[in-house]
């Protein structure tokens, strides 16, 4: 739509009716934007958008990752005293909604030593992972080794904690495990 205002000249007669079709005209144009109104070079810098609030009119991967990601949170599981080798060691904690698992931190008070502390951590039984995280020989925090090869948790899916090796002069002790999450957003 193109903006055609009257123009008026000195001495000219205006009447009411000639003004509020020139108002009309650049309220139209101002506030009433139209997709067909807008040059495709403008160039608007998205700093200057307001809020889309109407569904399904960003593109999913024109969000940021961090947005994407959601709300980020951890499972924790605290193993007291001497560890032994041992399946489900500790309590059961059940997914309430879809989850991506980012990593898995390990630590203990008391250092294994003569060989590693090796934990698992399964969904519904089964490793979540590749190569399972572990407590190096004198050493009291995770080796960094852990592979996941599960990292999608749907609600409802059960977790547990398996000591799988202990040091073979002394076990370790005192062991916290974090699985760290995050929520997903629905797109």
């Amino acid at each position: 739509m193109a903006l055609s205002l009257k123009v008026f000249t000195a001495g000219t007669v205006i009447v009411s009716a000639d003004v509020n079709q020139n108002f009309s005209d650049i309220n139209s144009k101002l506030f009433d934007l139209k997709d067909e109104n807008i040059n495709a070079s403008a160039a608007i810098v998205d700093t200057k958008l307001a809020t889309i609030s109407t569904a399904g009119k960003v593109n999913g991967s024109a969000m940021v990752a961090e947005t994407v990601d959601g709300v980020r949170g951890q499972f924790f599981w605290g193993l007291g005293g001497t560890q032994v080798v041992d399946t489900n060691v500790s309590f059961e904690y059940e997914a309430t909604c879809n989850l991506t698992i980012t990593g898995v931190e390990l630590r203990c008070k008391t250092a294994p030593t003569g060989a590693a502390l090796i934990i698992d951590i399964n969904k519904g039984g089964t490793t979540i992972f590749t190569v399972r995280p572990q407590i190096n020989d004198g050493s009291t925090v995770n080796a960094g080794v852990a592979t996941l090869n599960v990292t999608d948790l749907a609600a409802g899916d059960v977790l547990t904690v398996d000591v799988d090796q202990i040091g073979s002069t002394i076990a370790g002790a005192d062991v916290s495990i974090i699985l760290k999450v995050t929520q997903k957003v629905p797109q």
